[in-house]
């Protein structure tokens, strides 16, 4: 239902979509075009797969947000969960298992804390935060633990170590860490160059 009282919409609205898609939206819309709207419900990752090609992302999403104020990302709040989701990255067949985790919505910024298994072994997280609108600052820490890193033609390998990304997303953030590798086998491949 929506209904119009003085200029100002009261809306209560249940949507549901493909593939387990579902909200529950419900507030006010002012006649000066502030809102005051609460959207609960889910969806599945697996309809950003269009933006991420190659890559491919499955899993469910659940949500519950608010919007107060003007219509804009500042107004924006709430939090986005979830967990058992998987990521297919095409490069060398590494793939996300387990991803698990939370983003908190506030202020123009989305707070991030995620953690993901690799499938070939090992560990990855995410924390930090990164501003939703342009120069997209941000102040992550990725963390590696023990993941298995493997080129059946090239490389075998073990990466633990800790990654910082701040500044601008856009263009001139800095990336600084360590990170160290366990034992590590290279193969060279036959070729025509002559041993020294």
């Amino acid at each position: 239902t929506a209904r119009l009282s003085s200029g100002s919409w009261t809306l209560d609205v249940a949507l549901t979509g493909p593939g387990g898609t579902n909200a529950d939206v419900t507030g006010t819309i002012g006649a000066d075009g502030r809102m005051n709207l609460s959207a609960r419900g889910a969806a599945p990752l697996g309809l950003a797969n269009g933006l991420l090609e190659p890559r491919r992302i499955a899993g469910q999403a659940s949500f519950d947000l608010q919007l107060d104020g003007a219509p804009a990302l500042t107004s924006l709040s709430g939090t986005i969960r979830t967990a058992g989701a998987s990521l297919a990255t095409g490069v060398q067949g590494i793939s996300l298992t387990d991803i698990a985790g939370t983003v908190t919505l506030s202020g123009g910024q989305a707070r991030v804390a995620l953690s993901s298994a690799l499938s070939a072994g090992g560990r990855i997280a995410v924390e930090g935060s990164v501003g939703l609108a342009a120069p997209f600052a941000a102040d992550l820490t990725v963390t590696a633990d023990s993941l298995a890193l493997r080129d059946p033609e090239l490389y075998q390998t073990t990466a633990s170590g800790r990654i910082t990304l701040s500044g601008p997303l856009s263009g001139g953030a800095q990336i600084a860490g360590t990170i160290t590798l366990g034992p590590t086998e290279i193969q060279i491949p036959s070729s025509g160059f002559p041993y020294w």
